[in-house]
Parts: C-alpha cells; structure tokens; sequence
C-alpha cells in the first residue's frame, strides 16, 4: 500500500509540475512586448487560470475587426501597463463579443465564469455610450480625446457639396449615417442634424451608393473607412470631404469591472505618467498621423463646426482638462475657431 501511495503522490506531482510547465507555455508569449503569431495576440480562460497571482490579466475585448498589435486598445495599453510598472498578461478575448454583451460580461465578474467565459476584463467604449451597472468608466482618454473631431465620408460624386457651408446650420438640410446605438447618433440629431442609422457593417454601402450625404468619422478611424482600405473592400465612390471638421467633446475610455481594483489603479497610474511623459502623445502621433492622413485630411483649410448636447458636456464635466489633446478651452473661448488654429497646437502639428 505504502509503495502504491508513493506512486500515487510521485504522480500527483508530476502531473502539477505539468500542468504548470503548460500553463507558462501558453502564457509566455502574451508576457511578451512582441506577439509573433495573431494566436500570441489570444488570452484564453486556460491561460487566465495559469497566470501567477500578482500578475493581472488584462483581456482585450475582441470585435468583429481584425485584431492585431496595432489596434488602437492594444497600442494603448501596451503603453499604460508598461508605464505602471505592474505585472501584467495582455491578450484579446478568445471569442469574438458583440459590444452590449461585453458590457455585461465585465459587470459580471473579473475572471472566467459562466457569464463571463472569456474571462474579459478591459473594453474600450466611446464615453458617451451607454453605461452598465458593476461596470467602472476610467475617464482618461485612450486618445486624447480625438474620438470628438470628425470629418466627413462623402460619395465621390459630391465630394465639393460642403466646400461652401459656413455653419452647422447648413448642415441640415443633409442626411448623416451612423451605426445603431452608437452614442453619437444622439449628439449630431441634439443639434438638430438629421441622422439614419443603421448596422454598422452597412453604413459604407450607403455612402457608396449615395443612398445619405456623409458618415461623420474620427481621425482615428477615416483612412480605415474613407481611404484605401474602403476601395480594396470594393466601396469605389466613397471620398473625404476636404471642408469641414466637427467638434464636440467624447473620447474613447476604456471600462472594466467596478471592482478590479488592481487594474483600475494600474491603469490609471500608467496613463498618468504617459501623459506626463509624452510617450502616449508620440505614440499617437507615430501610429495615426499616417502620411495619408496629413495629405487628404488637409487641416489647415478646415472650417472648425463645433456640437454640443447633455452628453458631451458631461464627459467634458467627468475629464480633467489635463488629459484631453484637443484644446476645449480654447475652443469655447473662440482662440482656436479653425484646423489653422488647430495647427498651432504641439499635438496636432505632425498633421500640417
């Protein structure tokens, strides 16, 4: 008995000193700086459980896009957790998560569990969507707040319609396109803009079929949507609008469980000292000031057309002025009024 309990304890071990070895097998690559594979890129529940104690796993709400380590949410808080000095594990959810789901999945809990079995813990919303109860808004902005300055898609066959338009008033004659639910929707028709929406994987098909007149898009999205990438996806008419630029204050935040304490105060901390450091402002300016962008988007020739609603006056309210790259300041006292006087700002300089 006592040699068939040795056995079985011998076996015991071995089979822990395995499971472990394969636990730091799969999660080696996402303690990386530099996934090789898009499968590094993947934090599964098997690899959350194997991670040891004091180090936060930070799992990235994985949408429909392509993923990879040039998203947006990547690049940040590739950044942010680095800067906070904790330790970390950054992937994207295994499964793919529709944007109200994942809301509800971070309410839930903080690790894998039966509602929340991707074990997603980070998801990076627009602040003016809505909330969800247990889930906590980090407001610093992921980008400065360039989420809120907009330029126009336009069908290429009316792609001089707004050379002329002075103030928004003129706007509203025009039919605008957004994705269902999207926050925005709300602050384009508050100002009395008319506004279809509609799934987001069709609006670029409205604008190529000149069915609406423009799909209003953030600088960090409008090569992706109105450049190249557009016309490989066969969308041959669509064009930038080289006129106008809305304004109004949102940005892109990121949200957690209300009670990750840890990576609340992770992030937060690193944010902190990527602003103070101007790493996340290079960053910025390094991975979305394309040379595309600089060339079409044309900003010193644009007419600044500023919104404003209940929704974005509180998430100017909830952002300490300190972290927002667009001068709001400014442009409510009337010293920037234009994308010339956008330009003499520090940040925004790569683009003219």
């Amino acid at each position: 008995m006592k040699r068939i309990s040795r056995r079985g304890e011998l076996a015991s071990i071995l089979s822990t000193i395995l499971i472990a070895m394969t636990g730091i097998a799969l999660i080696e690559s996402k303690l990386k700086e530099q996934p090789s594979t898009s499968e590094d890129l993947i934090l599964t529940p098997e690899e959350i459980r194997s991670l040891p104690p004091d180090t936060i796993p930070v799992v990235i709400l994985r949408e429909l896009r392509a993923y990879d380590s040039k998203s947006l949410p990547y690049l940040v808080l590739s950044l942010v957790l680095e800067r906070s000095g904790a330790k970390y594990a950054l992937g994207y959810s295994s499964a793919i998560i529709d944007s109200p789901t994942s809301l509800h999945y971070l309410a839930s809990s903080i690790e894998p569990s039966p509602s929340n079995p991707a074990g997603l813990t980070i998801g990076l919303y627009g602040a003016i969507e809505a909330s969800q109860p247990g889930v906590k808004r980090i407001d610093i902005p992921a980008a400065g707040g360039l989420l809120g300055l907009r330029v126009l898609c336009v069908n290429r066959r009316h792609q001089e319609r707004f050379s002329k338009l002075q103030d928004l008033s003129e706007l509203k004659p025009y039919v605008a396109v957004q994705g269902v639910g999207w926050g925005d929707a709300d602050v384009l028709r508050s100002n009395g803009l008319q506004t279809y929406e509609i799934d987001p994987r069709s609006y670029l098909s409205l604008i190529d079929q000149d069915r609406v007149d423009y799909l209003p898009r953030s600088l960090t999205s409008v090569e992706e949507e109105c450049g190249p990438k557009a016309r490989d996806l066969a969308y041959r008419n669509i064009a930038l609008d080289g006129h106008l630029l809305l304004a109004y204050p949102n940005a892109w935040t990121f949200a957690i469980n209300q009670q990750n304490t840890a990576l609340y105060e992770a992030i937060t901390r690193g944010f902190e000292r990527a602003y103070a450091d101007g790493s996340l402002k290079k960053l910025l300016q390094d991975n979305f000031f394309s040379p595309w962008l600089k060339k079409h988007l044309d900003l010193p020739n644009r007419r600044l057309l500023v919104l404003a609603s209940p929704q974005t006056s509180a998430v100017r309210k909830a952002i300490p002025q300190q972290f927002w790259f667009v001068p709001w300041d400014a442009i409510d006292s009337g010293a920037v009024q234009s994308g010339k006087d956008l330009c003499k700002r520090n940040f925004f300089m790569p683009l003219c």
